[in-house]
């Protein structure tokens, strides 16, 4: 789980910060997870660009609000 705070990288299931020692809390990790999914998703948007595999923005852009949406929940 990534700190909000400082961006130290804590392993799962940690209550307080290995960098910073702030209190880590389970919004936190959600909100991390939902950015580390936004990130997989670009990257392999790229990776199929870069392999010729073509690309659907509509797709990703699809995909991209689905997961901010599960955020907004």
């Amino acid at each position: 789980m990534r700190c909000s705070s400082c961006g130290f990288d804590n392993p799962d299931g940690g209550k307080f910060c290995g960098g910073c020692g702030i209190k880590l809390s389970v919004d936190a990790y959600e909100r991390g997870e939902r950015e580390r999914q936004l990130l997989r998703l670009l990257v392999r948007g790229e990776q199929e660009i870069a392999a010729g595999m073509g690309h659907d923005l509509d797709e990703v852009l699809a995909e991209a609000d689905t997961v901010l949406a599960d955020g907004a929940a």
